[in-house]
């Protein structure tokens, strides 16, 4: 089976402003753990318009917030930031908190990280080229864009591509040179791999300068690399007291229990929420290949009869109000330890 699978660095435009998105929700958190949030960042050309609703106590000045994370990145040009954030009422929160979603959560026994290794490879490389750029001085002619496109067919990996920003005093035969010789090389041993490096030329304007972002717009990243289906959700900019969250981070941790102890090889946990208040939402476990120790109904038995899918169980179950979700926004939302929806706990 062929499998596809890309990962963007941290300065690609959707993943800039999903970190700033989220690295608003993160302060949020720092001074109002009760801070209801649900914001949104677009992104084009030098600029940012940051909008939304938030019922929060917490006051600071959200556009230097915004200005910091995007410098960090590794962009050093001048943004203007435009706010128009909507504080809404307690009891307007309270109507507009049952939302309708349809959450999904997958693990495999696939690889350590619980997930197909495509995506663990694509996710592993992406990071490996953003900490590059941050340590090694003499790589300071990488920029913070990029995306890296990964292709498996079966066990074996056919194709590589990426695309990656570099200054305009670096050729693109000298990029190309040093990615296959000191990165490709080492990751990836054979040699039947096709690998292409900036193949429509030197990438030399990249970020908001190339194309808009929009936080939200790369869900797929943040799940399973459309591998596996996502559901109806998108979770940067939301706090994690939106069933849109924190289901995505329950269905993962539960589908991550039940392959830790051995009762399926690989399996997908599907959860629907009606949009009526303190339901709880229709579950479905679905095996998805390899063995199973027990049937699908007695796998979805079991999973309703030891796990809470309430929003505020799931909240104080996985320790959720933690400003940690600006570092989850980059390089996939799971397989990744010190998050608690990672974490192994045996019944």
């Amino acid at each position: 089976m062929i499998k596809s699978v890309e990962s963007f660095l941290s300065g690609f435009p959707d993943k800039v402003c999903d970190q700033i998105a989220d690295g608003l929700v993160d302060e949020y958190l720092r001074r109002d753990p009760d801070a209801h949030v649900n914001l949104h960042v677009l992104g084009s050309q030098g600029m940012f318009m940051i909008g939304g609703e938030v019922h929060s106590k917490a006051d600071f000045d959200i556009s230097e917030i915004a200005k910091h994370i995007y410098k960090r990145i590794g962009y050093q040009d001048e943004v203007e930031i435009f706010v128009n954030i909507h504080e809404v009422s307690d009891s307007l929160y309270k109507n507009k908190k049952s939302n309708l979603a349809i959450v999904n959560g997958y693990a495999t026994r696939e690889t350590r990280e619980y997930l197909p290794k495509p995506l663990v490879y694509v996710h592993d490389l992406s990071r490996r080229l953003d900490n590059l750029r941050k340590i090694d001085p003499s790589l300071h002619w990488i920029g913070p864009d990029g995306r890296i496109q990964l292709i498996m067919d079966g066990q074996i990996m056919t194709h590589i591509t990426l695309f990656i920003q570099h200054l305009p005093t670096v050729s693109l035969l000298e990029v190309q040179k040093y990615f296959l010789d000191h990165i490709f090389s080492s990751f990836f041993k054979s040699s039947s791999i096709k690998i292409a490096i900036n193949p429509f030329g030197s990438f030399v304007q990249g970020g908001l300068f190339l194309q808009g972002g929009m936080s939200g717009r790369a869900s797929h990243i943040d799940f399973y690399g459309g591998l596996i289906p996502s559901g109806s959700v998108s979770l940067s900019g939301r706090d994690p007291q939106q069933i849109e969250r924190a289901g995505a981070y329950m269905a993962r941790y539960v589908a991550k229990q039940l392959v830790a102890q051995g009762l399926v090889d690989a399996v997908m946990i599907c959860l629907t929420y009606t949009g009526v208040l303190n339901e709880l939402p229709i579950i479905e476990v679905r095996p998805v290949v390899g063995k199973q120790n027990k049937s699908k109904e007695e796998l979805t038995k079991f999973v309703k009869e030891n796990y809470d899918f309430r929003t505020e169980a799931i909240v104080e179950f996985l320790h959720l109000k933690q400003p940690f979700y600006e570092a989850a926004s980059v390089y996939g939302q799971f397989g990744r330890e010190g998050f608690p929806w990672e974490e192994i706990n045996m019944l």
